[in-house]
This record gives structure tokens, C-alpha cells and sequence, in this order.
């Protein structure tokens, strides 16, 4: 489970120590602590439904219906009118399915897109349509969300509407967590005392039912809380704490010990997520060149790669594309910085087709960008 989060915070470059976890399903309570101590999370927040969290958002949320129609015509003034009568047509089905589900015609909401790509491209972003829209305003918001993505625009390059679609929302009724009263020093009672092992010792741990704790009531660990859809452990060193909308944070009160990496003194928390921004942005080289090739060695058989090298010309971080051309780049990457010495306070960019300075015999380019930084 830690490594899971660690997948879509730490290696994408987020510093989770200031995050609070969220748990749910039924198990999720159980093992909570432990995961927030693996990766470095000091707090947890438990809502009262936590053990049927999923249905019980999927009762609260929006109701949603899409529908798409294929356009597959050069962006133009005549197309944009043409755009216009489609997207009513389809909202016009949508509001009738919605309307059959139940669904107040006052809280029904229409939201138009259009999936659009420059010619010769099969890149598609999806633009809002709106309803004052035209050619110009259409291709502006195109290229600012082009360039927001792969940091570019090809302003003689043709547009393309690939596709329509309109998805109306049924906007179902909010619901908020009331505020309770808060009792302070409240008192209440463990239905047992049993023992559990954790981080390799055996503790004495009361358990108590969670419908006795009222809002303000404090509990530490190591404890057991039993609710009619969970069960919520807190380990030794954390502190649980009823809110006043009855939600139920944990709070890490006693730190944990300095874990000290073999022969570094670096925090291994923090050295794994500069380790995995270097790596993030090598792999983002890799999808943007992807993304936007024409050639079909690129796009399909992934046949460049990308890389991060110091100063020295050593390797820090490589994209997982064709990773034999890696073997080569080491010695060009030295060449160059050979030729680039009397330049050595400059941001520059440089293009490569020599053989002996890439280190490769095929018709391959090396492109470097220098960045001096201070």
C-alpha cells in the first residue's frame, strides 16, 4: 500500500510529509498507521464511513452522461455555427435521459467540448466550447493549452476539430457533516484489554467501542477503536482525536527514530524524491518528444531516449524509452562539453549529426541543452 502511494506522490516529485492520509475501505483503518510511518505522513483522517466510503460518495455524486460525435474537419468559421447545432442536438438527448432518471430539470448543467489537433498530428486536447465561441477564440484556447502542455505553439500549422462531445451533469443535493458540541474531558470506558505486537514488542491496548467517543474526546495509542464498518488501530505514538463533526484525526505525538541510510547521513525520504524528480523529468522529455513526432520510430517504437547528466558528464536520471542509445551518450556528452568550455556562464542549445561525436555509426541526432545554474 505504501509503495502505491509512493507511485503517484513521491516519484512524481511531491513532498508528502505535510499531507494528511485519507483513509477508506474496510481494512484501510487497520493498517493506517503503519503506512503513514513508511512514508512519512504524520497525520490521518477517518471519516465516520470510512469502512463503505466508496458507496457512500457514489450516493452523493453527480450524475453524468456523455456523448461524443465525430467531426474530422479544418477548424473554420462555418464549421464553428455547424459545431453549434450539434452540440444542441445532443444536449437536447442528454437532458431527456437525465430527466427519466429523476433528475430536476433546474439542476441539470451542459458542458461542451471539442477534441481538437493540429493536421498531421494525432495528439488531441480538449477545449471548452462555449457559447459566444469562434474560430479565433477556439484555436487560442487550442494553442494556450498546447503550449501549457508540450511548451510550444505552430502558429502556421493548421487546427483540426476531431470530435464534439457534451457531457450533462445531474448536480445531486450537497451534504455536510453537522457540528456536534464538543465535550471536553470526556470520560469513557475500554469493553477489554488485550495485547498486540507492533515494531517488535508486545503492548497492552484497550479497546473501545467508537460510538462512545463523543466529539473532543482524546484516546492514545496503542488503542482499538470498533465501529460498525471498520476497525481503527492506532499504533504506539499516534493520538486519535474525536472532531467536532465526529470525524476522527490521528496525530503522530511521538516522532519516530532517525532512520540513517548506510553510509549517508541524507533523510532516505528526501533523497528518494529528488532521486524521482530527476527521473520525472527525463521520463516528461520522453512522452513530449513522443507526443509531439511525426516520425513513427519515435512515436511508435520509441527509438530515442532522454537523459540528465551533471557537469562531469555523468549520468543522473534516464527515461525508460530505447535505453541502448545511453551507452553511447556518456562519451558524446563529454565532447561537447569539451568544445563548450569557453562558454561556461551560458544557457545554449546544440545539434549533432557526426558520428564520432555522438559515438554511434547510424544517422542519429544528439540534441543538448546547457543550463548554467548558480
Amino acid at each position: 500500500m505504501a509503495n502505491a502511494i509512493k507511485k503517484i506522490s513521491v516519484q512524481r516529485g511531491y513532498n508528502i510529509k505535510e499531507y494528511t492520509l485519507c483513509c477508506f475501505g474496510g481494512a484501510a483503518a487497520q493498517h493506517a498507521c503503519r503506512v503513514a510511518d513508511s512514508i512519512g505522513i504524520k497525520s490521518i483522517f477517518i471519516h465516520p464511513y470510512a469502512g463503505v466510503l466508496s458507496a457512500y460518495g457514489m450516493g452523493l455524486a453527480d450524475q453524468r452522461l456523455i456523448k461524443e460525435r465525430y467531426v474530422g474537419t479544418e477548424l473554420s468559421e462555418r464549421l464553428v455555427e455547424e459545431m453549434k447545432t450539434l452540440f444542441s442536438g445532443l444536449e437536447k438527448e442528454d437532458r431527456l435521459s437525465m430527466l427519466e432518471q429523476g433528475v430536476q430539470e433546474d439542476r441539470i448543467i451542459a458542458v461542451f467540448k471539442v477534441h481538437m489537433r493540429y493536421t498531421g498530428s494525432d495528439t488531441q486536447l480538449l477545449v471548452d466550447f462555449a457559447d459566444f465561441a469562434d474560430k479565433d477564440s477556439l484555436r487560442s484556447s487550442f494553442e494556450e493549452a498546447h503550449k501549457k502542455r508540450f511548451g510550444f505553439v505552430m502558429e502556421r500549422k493548421a487546427v483540426v476539430a476531431e470530435a464534439i462531445s457534451v457531457e450533462v451533469i445531474g448536480i445531486t443535493e450537497r451534504v455536510s457533516d453537522p457540528v456536534l458540541e464538543t465535550e471536553e474531558n470526556s470520560v469513557f470506558s475500554p469493553v477489554s484489554i488485550v495485547q498486540i505486537y507492533s515494531y517488535g514488542e508486545f503492548h497492552e491496548t484497550p479497546i473501545f467501542q467508537r460510538d462512545e467517543l463523543k466529539p473532543g474526546a482524546c484516546v492514545n495509542g496503542p488503542a482499538v477503536l470498533i465501529e460498525k464498518n471498520t476497525t481503527i488501530i492506532i499504533e504506539p505514538g499516534w493520538e486519535g482525536k474525536v472532531t467536532e463533526r465526529n470525524h476522527l484525526l490521528l496525530n503522530r505525538k511521538i516522532p519516530l527514530p532517525a532512520r540513517t541510510a548506510i553510509g549517508t547521513n541524507a533523510d532516505p525520504v528526501m533523497l528518494e524524491i529528488f532521486n524521482n524528480r530527476f527521473m520525472s523529468v527525463a521520463e516528461q522529455m520522453g512522452y513530449t518528444l513522443q507526443n509531439t513526432a511525426y516520425s513513427v520510430n519515435i512515436k511508435e517504437r520509441l527509438d530515442f531516449s532522454c537523459a540528465i547528466f551533471d557537469r562531469h558528464g555523468n549520468l543522473i536520471a534516464n527515461s525508460n524509452q530505447y535505453v541502448e542509445t545511453l551507452l553511447y551518450s556518456h562519451t558524446s556528452v563529454l565532447h561537447q562539453l569539451d568544445q563548450t568550455i569557453i562558454y561556461p556562464h551560458y544557457d545554449f542549445k546544440h545539434l549533432t549529426e557526426k558520428y564520432f561525436e555522438i559515438g554511434m555509426k547510424l544517422d542519429d541526432f544528439l540534441i543538448q541543452l546547457v543550463k548554467y545554474c548558480t
